[in-house]
């Protein structure tokens, strides 16, 4: 009877225990929908690009079909210069000065034909050597910087003053073929972006873009002999390459977190194109002659129509950023400014700054 009554005993206490344990709630990890720091990323990004273009319509003297050019109702100007007589410039440790073309694009306040207000100048300078003066030269090479440049209100420096972007053709070989084929350069360098307003959305971008002209066969954007400059305009182009950099990382509630180490990668692949004949707006104004017609004016903003980019901010968990048809193949291609963000499996739709 004692062993019985032990045993109730020892069955009594366990069962008290066993109620007494209070059992932990499972709590579901937060998700993850942080998504403004891809559109941030993707703004410094297409800036950069926009930077890479402007050097490529002055490496062409090609100024006149320009989407940087004063819109028509705008008051403020435009300005492009190429100093031929150039600027001496010590290159290495030989000492030995080059003589270099200066050349500057200039806005003063000015609202561009692709919507953007720009204020400041581009400096971009080329040596004086023959068959390579300009962008579509093997060997061209463009040194670029910057005074007071702003886009929208962004100001855009180089991280270091004594470190230059660069533009460089990457042509292996001047005997090609233009219609079998493609011009290809490299844009390199590290900017900083500086917010008009809030220091917190301060960002860097430091990168290395490798870019196609994929409409380097038809005649139209580039004749056959090679001896006259692309026809920018018309033109579709790519661009593949690595980003890194510093970007705000914003949650739903709309606190920042300064200053996010970011890293982009733009596979070869799943290149981002931007087709200059594609624009989210057909018209956005119209002009009035002296007669009384008018004049649609058509849009100038030609954002990245499709690409893929892998993105990976802070300690987040990677994410990509689908640009144009939302990562859909089966949607047609869209000049528009709306894109995806993945996030573990999920899908946000995004708005990119126009």
């Amino acid at each position: 009877m004692k062993k019985v009554s032990l045993g109730f005993s020892i069955v009594a206490l366990s069962a008290v225990f066993l109620l007494s344990c209070k059992k932990e709630v499972d709590v579901a990890p937060v998700p993850d929908t942080e998504v403004e720091s891809s559109i941030y990323a993707s703004f410094a990004n297409y800036v950069a690009s926009d930077i890479e273009m402007a050097c490529s319509f002055m490496g062409e003297n090609a100024y006149n079909t320009t989407f940087y050019s004063a819109y028509s109702a705008s008051s403020g100007t435009v300005g492009i210069v190429r100093d031929t007589n150039g600027i001496n410039l010590t290159v290495g440790t030989s000492s030995v000065p080059v003589k270099h073309d200066q050349l500057t694009y200039t806005w003063n306040e000015t609202r561009c034909k692709d919507g953007r207000i720009r204020k400041g100048t581009i400096f971009m300078y080329v040596p004086i050597v023959p068959n390579q003066r300009y962008c579509r030269q093997r060997l061209f090479q463009g040194r670029i910087s910057f005074d007071d440049f702003k886009v929208d209100g962004w100001r855009v420096t180089l991280f270091d003053s004594l470190a230059p972007a660069y533009l460089y053709n990457t042509l292996a070989s001047n005997d090609y073929d233009p219609t079998k084929t493609k011009l290809t350069w490299r844009f390199a360098g590290k900017l900083k972006f500086t917010h008009p307003t809030n220091a917190n959305l301060n960002m860097v971008w430091e990168g290395e873009l490798f870019k196609t002209l994929e409409n380097t066969s038809d005649p139209k954007v580039f004749e056959p002999k090679k001896q006259t400059a692309i026809t920018w305009s018309l033109g579709v182009v790519s661009y593949y390459g690595n980003v890194s950099g510093k970007v705000p990382q914003i949650d739903a509630d709309g606190n920042i977190t300064p200053n996010v180490d970011y890293k982009m990668e733009i596979k070869d692949g799943a290149k981002l194109v931007r087709d200059f004949l594609c624009s989210p707006d057909k018209v956005t104004g119209v002009t009035v002659s002296p007669t009384g017609s008018v004049t649609p004016i058509g849009d100038e903003h030609h954002p990245f129509k499709t690409g893929v980019a892998s993105f990976t901010v802070g300690n987040n968990y990677p994410r990509q950023i689908y640009y144009g048809n939302e990562g859909d193949p089966k949607l047609d291609l869209q000049c528009d400014n709306t894109g995806e963000v993945l996030i573990k499996g999920n899908s946000y739709k995004v708005t990119f700054f126009k």
